[in-house]
């Protein structure tokens, strides 16, 4: 029997003209407040809070983003996230639905999966997913689906 080697989706490289920003906002050290500013030195706090805030929540975009990720094998696929690798068997694989907004519903035996874009480029009416970096090269976003109902044997399912 001839093995494969793995093929690597993620998301492609275009991620980065998201823009997205570190979450390390600069803090200021001042004197304690005096009775006469402070409303002022509250209100600078709060600004100072949402900011950091905001550096968070641009942090876990990015992770979640980048976390993406599918590992094809001769036997399997491997759906990596944020919080962990599901290992599907691709004789597991029952149906693939496509459902709107660019997504597809993988469901196997004891569950489902839903493939989604990581980013939308948008120009003009015209929304395009952000395709994948497949092992080095950028491929269009459905390339990965139609690989995984290749190797399973199943078809795509339009809703």
């Amino acid at each position: 029997m001839i093995t494969m080697s793995a093929v690597y989706y993620r998301p492609a490289a275009a991620l980065r003209w998201l823009g997205y920003k570190s979450a390390e906002r600069p803090t200021e050290r001042k004197p304690a407040p005096t009775p006469d500013d402070i409303g002022k030195r509250v209100k600078k706090a709060a600004e100072v809070m949402w900011g950091v805030g905001k550096g968070a929540m641009e942090d876990m975009d990015k992770r979640q983003a980048e976390g993406v990720g599918y590992t094809l094998t001769d036997s399997h696929v491997e759906f990596a996230s944020v919080t962990g690798t599901r290992r599907i068997a691709y004789k597991s694989i029952e149906n693939i639905f496509v459902i709107e907004n660019d997504r597809y519903l993988i469901e196997y035996e004891g569950g489902r999966h839903t493939v989604k874009p990581a980013a939308h480029l948008v120009a003009g009416r015209k929304r395009v997913p952000v395709g994948w970096d497949r092992n080095g090269t950028e491929v269009p976003y459905h390339l990965l689906i139609e690989e995984i109902a290749a190797r399973a044997g199943v078809d795509i399912i339009a809703a």
